[in-house]
């Protein structure tokens, strides 16, 4: 055969390694932008704002208040890069209910929490179509436990095995900052605001549902655990008097019975330690396994979220204005 002239059975099979080298191709570029091509995909009227100054003093936060003080020990010398953050009005009749989504480790562009948003959406349309939603994205940060690229993260992770030692404390203060930052720069009604978020998002929700004075209505933690369980009490208690302030406030933890991150023991006991602490009324603390379910969430899940605790989060009809 004369070099560089194919025979039909040798140019077909180029034209078929051809081809799956260009699909593989293809399938690398839609797992890595697919993220971006579900965003397109839906209505994100009111776009993606950047807010300003997030270093500036929190009007939610009293001066007496002891998050004030947590949040102020370790200041960053330079200025605190701001958030970007996705707002979505309500689809019909709004009611100024709100429900902020975060993200968990290593979501690009946020792109779960929209999913998230869809299936609310699809489990009760009556109740979260009037709501609008804030989908905060975290930074990429370099990920100890994932050697590589930075991704997504709300703070590092440096020990699968023991989750509490050297906790990245200082990324998860400076965030809780900016979400503050973007609950004042909207000025949401925290009486009528659901924390939710999953993974790492889970633990930011309780720290963010902690440290306002003015807490919301509900936090939901999705597959998470209890962050710097030594300190909680110190940092977030309150005087006898004033254990009251959270008594609107209930927080509900679902969790994955084969979640191999943060396994179900590990999660009922941080949860176990949470209502030892008091840090919110123990008639308002909810704790749900589903079985068969690792480390994502599922539409068994909210289902379950539906039917126990959901109504408990409002305290009038979601519906009025």
């Amino acid at each position: 055969m004369t070099p560089g002239i194919h025979t039909k059975p040798s140019l077909r099979a180029t034209l078929i390694g051809a081809g799956v080298m260009a699909s593989l191709m293809l399938f690398h570029l839609y797992l890595e932008y697919q993220p971006s091509l579900f965003l397109l995909n839906h209505d994100l009227r009111g776009g993606t704002r950047v807010i300003q100054d997030p270093r500036s003093p929190s009007t939610l936060l009293n001066e007496s208040s002891p998050a004030r003080g947590w949040l102020e020990a370790e200041y960053p010398a330079g200025p605190l890069e701001p958030l970007e953050y996705t707002r979505l009005p309500a689809i019909k009749g709004p009611n100024n209910w709100t429900c902020l989504l975060l993200h968990g480790l290593g979501d690009h562009q946020a792109s779960d929490s929209f999913r998230l948003r869809e299936a609310l959406l699809t489990l009760r349309p009556t109740l979260f179509e009037p709501m609008s939603f804030v989908i905060p994205a975290a930074d990429a940060l370099p990920v100890t436990v994932f050697p590589g690229l930075p991704r997504p993260a709300w703070f590092d992770i440096r020990n699968w095995s023991d989750i509490h030692r050297d906790e990245d404390v200082l990324h998860m203060k400076n965030n809780v900052r900016r979400l503050v930052h973007i609950i004042n720069l909207l000025q949401l009604d925290l009486s009528r605001t659901i924390i939710a978020g999953f993974s790492q998002g889970a633990v930011m929700s309780l720290l963010l549902g902690l440290t306002l004075d003015r807490p919301p209505a509900g936090v939901i933690m999705l597959s998470g655990f209890l962050p710097m369980p030594d300190q909680l009490e110190a940092i977030f208690s309150r005087p006898t008097t004033e254990t009251g302030i959270r008594r609107q406030t209930i927080l509900h933890w679902l969790h994955g019975a084969e979640d191999p991150y943060f396994p179900l023991p590990f999660a009922q006991q941080g949860f176990r330690r949470l209502q030892k602490l008091a840090l919110f009324p123990p008639h308002n603390l909810f704790f749900s396994h589903i079985n068969r379910l690792d480390h994502r969430w599922s539409l068994e899940e909210l289902g379950l979220l539906a039917n126990s605790s959901l109504d408990r989060f409002f305290p009038t009809t979601p519906s009025s204005s």
